[in-house]
């Protein structure tokens, strides 16, 4: 699949949730990716950098975050 589908399909799970019914993918590359220190997270341009969407056992459609142990950028 490529990248414009698969970012297609990983905001379109993130929407379907009441919390993120009003998500703003665009918005969220561009807020995000400064909190790294490393790459890939400070130079995420989609967002299956971080997020992806497996089935699991039970067939069950889960969304993954991966999350950067130690690359936040401290706040001062």
């Amino acid at each position: 699949m490529d990248s414009f589908k698969e970012t297609a399909v990983i905001v379109g799970y993130c929407q379907s949730c009441h919390v993120h019914r009003k998500f703003n993918p665009s918005a969220h590359l561009i807020q995000k990716p400064p909190l790294y220190k490393k790459p890939p997270f400070s130079e995420a341009s989609d967002c299956k950098t971080c997020h992806s969407i497996k089935r699991n056992i039970w067939n069950d459609i889960v969304q993954v975050t991966t999350f950067p142990n130690g690359s936040l950028v401290e706040s001062e």
